[in-house]
């Protein structure tokens, strides 16, 4: 009896020390998004349940003092053009486990579609089964944007480059053209001066 009283109480510590664990974490993570504007969520797999951070709310035009969107709301603001490939990124990581990154657009507040970067990693049980998937999901609209404007003036160039190429060629040839023009006037000269 007093070993079974003993299990049981050690048992309840163990849970009491597990639990003050989970606060002391929740707290941290609590915290730590407050302390960015990237949206940082945590999916509970087993459960069926996700949390976000108020950057997440804000971010996607959500109360933050409202619940939780259900999955399929939060879907239908990716752009449909990058659902399919979101969907089987996200199902991959959830058969293998491990390390998520993806980017893809999502309709804002506003109407308009911003690039997303969502990096996370899920977590498998011990018998190889996904449990949770933490992650953070980080605004690149403005990388993005410098991407683009980055490869606009890289194919100008590349178009400059060619067209250069193109009028030295055209430059080159003109020039030898002269040259033998030169050369043949030259020829009829000293023929001229012979006669």
């Amino acid at each position: 009896e007093k070993k079974m009283i003993s299990l049981i109480f050690h048992d309840i510590s163990d849970y009491r020390r597990s639990e003050g664990q989970i606060r002391q974490f929740n707290e941290r993570i609590q915290l730590l998004s407050k302390a960015t504007n990237d949206a940082i969520w945590e999916w509970d797999i087993v459960n069926d349940t996700m949390w976000w951070n108020e950057a997440y709310f804000n971010m996607m035009g959500y109360d933050p003092s409202g619940p939780v969107p259900p999955l399929p709301d939060w879907i239908r603001k990716v752009h449909p053009d990058d659902r399919d490939l979101l969907s089987t990124r996200i199902r991959e990581a959830l058969a293998r486990g491990g390390a998520y990154a993806h980017q893809y657009r999502t309709r804002r507040r506003d109407g308009r579609y911003y690039w997303l970067e969502a990096n996370g990693r899920v977590e498998l049980t011990s018998d190889g089964h996904a449990s949770t998937f933490p992650g953070v999901l980080i605004d690149i609209e403005g990388r993005r944007a410098v991407e683009a404007e980055r490869d606009r003036a890289l194919a100008a160039l590349r178009a400059l480059n060619d067209t250069l190429e193109q009028r030295v060629q055209e430059r080159t040839t003109a020039l030898l053209e002269a040259e033998e023009a030169l050369r043949q006037a030259q020829k009829m000269e000293a023929v001229g001066q012979l006669t």
